[in-house]
């Protein structure tokens, strides 16, 4: 039987939900099937089994102390490893190099250019600087050199943009495997589609936090509610990690939009979730960066026949193409056209809305997503 090994970072019980993990996660039931898989994770959360997976938690992974993990990649009698990468995955090459069997690089989230970063640093939270700064620090040659090294057999990774960008940095391009994102099916969907819609409301589900572009979404809709009062945002805020509600309170006061946004806090049931979606005009998410190249929440609101209005961002820009609205990541006032144009315009809604709905039917469930790709 053939053993896989994953080192994914941060992975428990509670991240399986969220993306990127749970297309990680979902890659890894897949393979699964065909052998036995074990997760190697970093930060020893005493959980022996996730999901149905056997996990071994180390205390750090880090290439400067990759002894141990090396030794459990090697007693495991490990076929491949899938390796979650980032820009800073060069330096695990020694690693990858001594190794035995074949790596995989997982690559889940964008590839960026300084261009789309340095915009929004000074916006994006304290907490994210280490990622992003860390980011612009590594030059994409490096990302070059690793993922064309002989030691690494395969890219994965899941929207074209990505391929093409990886390309673009002299990557080689057989190497890379474009997968899509999958989807859930909750049971609801089918009721949820005839919900009446109310046109003047605005839907935005996610933590409310800086990164998230909450800030800027609250901004450009205290301008728009100068122009027409009857206008409602609904505030579903996730209570992840930065997760800040007293600030966007403190907003929406400073802003005088207390009667128009309305804040609901805590996890709400996938029912509810799908009625939130069915009944607003378009779901928004105004984020300044990304972590995941396809955010889940934009296929629950294709589900329910709803356009999204997203930003020029890696996959995302691929996913709601002729199903909502991109705007420009870093730029209010492109956030501001791309909502107007999406109340305004009757015709354009429900072209969008029918053609979500049709590309969501179309997409495999997560159990069948990696049928037909060679992982």
């Amino acid at each position: 039987m053939k053993v896989y090994v994953f080192v994914i970072f941060d992975f428990t019980k509670k991240n399986i939900p969220l993306q990127p993990w749970r297309y990680l996660y979902e890659m890894a039931l897949h393979l699964n099937k065909r052998g036995r898989v074990i997760i190697i994770t970093n930060g020893g959360q005493g959980e022996t089994e996730v999901g149905g997976l056997t996990v071994y938690s180390l205390p750090r992974i880090s290439p400067a102390d990759s002894h141990r993990l090396r030794e459990m990649i090697a007693s495991s009698g490990a076929y491949e490893v899938y390796w979650w990468a980032s820009p800073r995955t060069y330096f695990y090459k020694v690693l990858f190099e001594s190794l035995q069997q074949k790596v995989n690089l997982l690559y889940t989230g964008p590839v960026y250019y300084s261009k789309e970063i340095i915009p929004v640093l000074p916006f994006i939270g304290r907490e994210q600087w280490r990622t992003y700064v860390s980011e612009l620090c590594t030059p994409h040659r490096l990302t070059r050199r690793i993922v064309n090294n002989p030691c690494i057999n395969k890219v994965i990774t899941l929207s074209n943009r990505n391929k093409e960008r990886l390309a673009a940095i002299g990557c080689q391009p057989e190497k890379i495997v474009v997968t899509g994102i999958g989807k859930d099916v909750f049971g609801d969907e089918e009721k949820m589609i005839g919900t009446v819609r109310r046109p003047k409301q605005l839907l935005y589900i996610t933590s409310a936090t800086k990164i998230r572009g909450i800030e800027m979404l609250l901004h450009v809709f205290a301008r728009l509610v100068k122009q027409d009062p009857d206008l409602e945002l609904r505030i579903l805020a996730r209570p992840s990690k930065g997760n800040n509600t007293k600030l966007v309170r403190s907003l929406c006061c400073r802003l005088c939009l207390k009667q128009h946004v309305h804040i609901v806090e805590g996890w709400l049931s996938k029912t509810e979730i799908l009625h939130e979606l069915a009944a607003c005009r378009v779901l928004i998410m105004p984020f300044l960066l990304v972590h995941s190249e396809m955010p889940v929440s934009i296929l629950e609101a294709f589900s329910v026949g709803t356009p999204v209005i997203a930003p020029d961002l890696d996959g995302i820009t691929e996913l709601i193409k002729h199903r909502g609205l991109p705007y420009i990541h870093h730029k209010p006032g492109s956030l501001q056209a791309a909502i107007e144009l999406m109340l305004d315009d009757d015709t354009l809604h429900q072209a969008y809305s029918s053609q979500a709905l049709a590309f969501w039917k179309e997409r495999p469930h997560w159990s069948n997503l990696f049928n037909t790709v060679s992982i």
